[in-house]
């Protein structure tokens, strides 16, 4: 069942409120079995959009043409709430569309996910630039949070194909609860450039987190590029992303129990000239099964006093990895030990392998 919005009212030159009216008349309507909300192109006004407790619901931009994006813009008015807040959805998809504010709300996403199950979002842009392609200037704060309440577990996230910019905060943040997490998220083949704090942030409780394919450069303050994790979480898995040119680290993960690096470029960590290495992982030394991998990556290392792999887990492999340029190639902090560390290839390194852990593995390892 195809409602389409501007039969409800919805319309370019209606002002926020009538918008927002005829967005909630039109949700009212979604049937139990579900419904496709069409929205045409063009730029809509309104003051905070919401999908509450409705299953098996797309959200269509492009005239129900998902495959295009920057067409269908909605944009929130009133800088006080989220743009589109989806809450204790299930089987939602969001497509074709851009989210945003017209005016200034660091606070608030262009698109809030709460309490959710299989929710897809998909050619999906978050950032406008009024002034020029990279400006901040009535951003939000975030492009699509994702979190869950107290006592709920979450799951399902997939977002690809997305462009998510210029951000205060982040391009995607993932945020569990404890005892509350965040289970099994894909993020594949999406841009995330220029956001203050992190591309990717994801926080606290999460578990079976997939990043694929992304690209991601010019993020940065504390916590740069793709991803800062902190708390007690499960499996991180990332694979053939381009983490580039961060203020800080390009990926910063603390505390997961298992982490898998493969096939990812890394390259000029710390464009603010602090001292960082490409990549820190730090924190947990569980023995949670399967053990941490970082294999077959390349890390372009800038300067001397910068480092291509900070590493603290236990019982891990690193191998086939390519350090290339001055610095530290890999750092083996000293709470490491049992690491198998083979095979990896350093060139022009001040320094190719620096242990300071205990019994780890060196073997194969070349420096030119």
């Amino acid at each position: 069942m195809d409602l389409r919005l501007r039969q409800f009212g919805f319309n370019q030159s209606a002002p926020p409120a009538q918008n927002t009216a005829a967005w909630n008349r039109a949700v009212s309507c979604v049937p139990a079995i579900g419904a496709r909300i069409i929205i045409e192109d063009g730029v809509y006004q309104h003051y905070g959009l919401a999908l509450k407790h409705q299953k098996n619901v797309s959200i269509i931009g492009g005239g129900g043409d998902h495959s295009k994006t920057r067409r269908t813009q909605l944009l929130e008015a009133s800088g006080q709430t989220h743009c589109l807040t989806i809450e204790g959805g299930q089987y939602i998809e969001v497509a074709g569309l851009m989210l945003g504010h017209s005016v200034s709300a660091s606070a608030y996403a262009a698109l809030k996910l709460h309490g959710f199950l299989e929710v897809t979002v998909e050619n999906f842009v978050t950032w406008q630039y009024p002034d020029s392609e990279w400006s901040q200037l009535n951003n939000s704060g975030i492009g699509i949070w994702a979190s869950t309440p107290v006592g709920t577990p979450s799951g399902g996230l997939r977002v690809q194909s997305c462009t998510l910019n210029s951000h205060p905060h982040a391009g995607i943040f993932i945020q569990g609860d404890s005892g509350s997490a965040i289970q099994e998220s894909y993020i594949f083949n999406n841009t995330m450039m220029n956001n203050t704090v992190a591309g990717m942030h994801i926080s606290h409780d999460t578990g079976g987190t997939y990043i694929r394919g992304n690209s991601c450069w010019n993020n940065g303050s504390a916590i740069i590029a793709m991803t800062e994790i902190i708390g007690a979480a499960r499996d991180l898995f990332l694979d053939n992303n381009i983490l580039d040119f961060s203020m800080h680290e390009n990926l910063k993960i603390v505390n997961f129990d298992s982490i898998h690096l493969k096939g990812n470029w890394f390259s000029w960590a710390g464009s603010t000239g602090s001292p960082v290495y490409n990549v820190s992982v730090t924190g947990s030394n569980t023995t949670y099964p399967p053990t941490s991998e970082v294999s077959n990556n390349i890390f372009v290392i800038p300067s001397v006093k910068h480092g291509g792999l900070s590493f603290e887990y236990k019982k891990s492999r690193i191998q086939g990895n390519t350090f290339n340029g001055p610095g530290t190639g890999i750092h083996l902090l000293a709470n490491s030990a049992q690491n198998f560390v083979h095979g990896n290839f350093s060139t022009d390194n001040q320094t190719a392998i620096l242990d300071e852990g205990t019994n780890n593995y060196l073997e194969g390892n070349f420096a030119v």
